[in-house]
């Protein structure tokens, strides 16, 4: 029988499970390999303690393929913003890995274990069902990594379409917003010219009101009305008043 090389009385394995909380918790799990055990011993001891390694992560892996199958519904949902729920799942995916990664090492210190040609069946695979069950493990948890990383991509993309559309409707409503401003600021523009209009005409009619209405006064003593020139001196002076005034303001613009 062949001698087993020397390694660690110790070895440790990382055994993964969910805690109360849903969350994944990461523990080291010894397998005591004495050094006498010999070849077979030692790898019989460390198939024992890679098939109850990796049936804890074959629960888990279930676990965490629920999560992303909740992850993937929730990316049909438009009340789903949150990237959370995606973010937690590649966490947990990703700690799967890297722990598939340790154990992938020890599968391989195990099967590089030589049976005795004596023992060993003339149509023994060379891969051994520790080894062939890791590798189930560890590519079911790269489709769970592929899924995750599509509904990343997915969400990225419908991310940016609710905020495209967000910036649509802000636009929309500025460019309302900007109508209604410059709406209001013609009626402003309207109204003033319309006031310059009503003030221009009032001031010409004002010139002549104001002459008839100094002439219309009760008192004894006014010479103008006894000149034989004072009628037409005042319709001259109502007139004048009055087209100067329209002359004034049609140059200004008001008319």
């Amino acid at each position: 029988m062949t001698s087993a090389p020397p390694v660690n009385d110790v070895s440790h394995l990382p055994l993964i499970r969910t805690d109360d909380s849903g969350r994944l918790e990461v523990f080291g799990h010894r397998a005591d390999l004495a050094p006498g055990l010999g070849v077979e011993g030692r790898r019989a001891a460390m198939g024992a303690h890679l098939r109850l390694v990796l049936a804890s992560y074959d629960a888990v892996l279930e676990v965490v393929a629920t999560r992303v199958d909740e992850v993937e519904d929730g990316l049909l949902d438009e009340q789903t913003r949150s990237f959370q729920p995606l973010h937690a799942a590649l966490r947990d995916v990703s700690l799967l890995q890297r722990c598939l990664r340790r154990v992938g090492r020890y599968v391989a210190e195990h099967d590089a274990l030589e049976t005795p040609s004596a023992v060993r069946p003339a149509t023994s695979s060379v891969t051994s069902a520790e080894a062939a069950r890791w590798a189930d493990l560890s590519e079911r948890a790269g489709m769970l990594r592929a899924s995750l990383r599509d509904a990343l991509t997915i969400h990225a993309a419908v991310e940016t379409e609710r905020q495209n559309d967000e910036l649509r409707r802000l636009s929309e409503a500025s460019l309302a917003l900007g109508r209604e401003t410059r709406d209001v600021s013609r009626l402003g523009v309207r109204r003033a010219e319309e006031s310059k209009t009503i003030s221009s005409w009032a001031a010409i009619l004002f010139a002549p009101t104001l002459i008839g209405t100094v002439y219309g006064m009760n008192f004894e003593h006014m010479p103008e009305l006894g000149w034989a020139a004072g009628y037409p001196l005042a319709v001259g002076a109502m007139l004048s008043m009055g087209v100067g005034l329209w002359l004034i303001f049609r140059r200004k613009g008001w008319l």
